[in-house]
């Protein structure tokens, strides 16, 4: 080759020739590459941020969400209350299948992983008891709340047809993967848990975004009846947890399009880390 070490020769090498580029249109400006330095430099900032928030939100858990529960009861806090029922259901069956389905979740560690408080947790077990979605009994020494998962109901309110037998995990299994990741240090940061959920399924649609689309800074185009279709959140409940999120500085919107604020989150995130 003529040219073993160089290519194109450093004397044709017009693209580091400023003289050049100034009346080549088909080169940027100056001005031209340092926006698009600064551009590209915030979108790297904006996808390593909401890698830090995801991570520090995941190594904590979630709980599975499910709206379509969540129609079906009328009521977000008794599905968030069952997708977290649910888990140790499927926990029990695996490792203790002596216990017929039975297991024990006290009213603090219900609080622990969802945020709801004793009250609404009441309220969400009396609507689950009414619709046969989950059984109680007080058991042991000293007595514990227990409770047992109604799978032949469950299934129905998924929308599963079972005829002459007994439905099982198996069968839920493929349908119980269609969940909203609730992210329980989101609704102490925003105040409450409606605003931790809808907070929680924006950071996943901007995270999303980033992670396959090309968008800058993250911002996204989601329409409120989307969210009220995703999440099964009242029209009054989705109102006020969108003004909440904005109030805080924690969702900003442009016209149509909307994104969190990972700044401001992010060190929120970290000081919930120190207690």
């Amino acid at each position: 080759s003529k040219y073993p070490h160089h290519w194109p020769p450093r004397s044709k090498r017009f693209i580091n020739n400023k003289a050049h580029r100034r009346h080549n249109p088909f080169f940027p400006s100056d001005t031209d590459e340092m926006a698009m330095g600064a551009a590209l430099n915030t979108d790297t900032t904006t996808a390593s941020l909401i890698d830090e928030a995801m991570q520090l939100l995941t190594s904590q858990g979630f709980v599975q969400y499910y709206p379509n529960l969540a129609e079906t009861l009328g009521n977000f806090k008794a599905a968030l209350f069952l997708g977290h029922a649910l888990y140790w259901a499927r926990h029990t069956a695996v490792h203790y299948k002596n216990r017929d389905g039975w297991f024990f979740l006290t009213a603090k560690q219900c609080t622990q992983a969802t945020g709801l408080t004793t009250r609404e947790q009441e309220s969400a077990r009396l609507l689950l008891v009414q619709h046969s979605l989950i059984q109680e009994k007080l058991a042991g020494r000293p007595a514990k709340l227990h409770y047992r998962i109604n799978l032949d109901r469950l299934a129905s309110c998924l929308g599963i047809s079972v005829v002459d037998q007994k439905a099982n995990w198996a069968q839920l299994a493929p349908l119980l993967k269609r969940y909203v990741s609730f992210y329980r240090p989101l609704a102490d940061i925003a105040g409450n848990v409606a605003s931790g959920l809808y907070l929680s399924y924006l950071l996943i649609q901007q995270r999303h975004v980033l992670t396959y689309s090309r968008s800058i800074e993250g911002e996204f185009t989601l329409s409120q009846q989307a969210i009220r279709n995703a999440l099964c959140l009242t029209s009054k409940t989705q109102r006020n947890a969108r003004d909440r999120l904005k109030q805080m500085g924690l969702l900003q919107e442009a016209g149509n399009r909307i994104r969190i604020n990972l700044l401001a989150l992010c060190p929120l995130l970290h000081g919930q880390e120190q207690y």
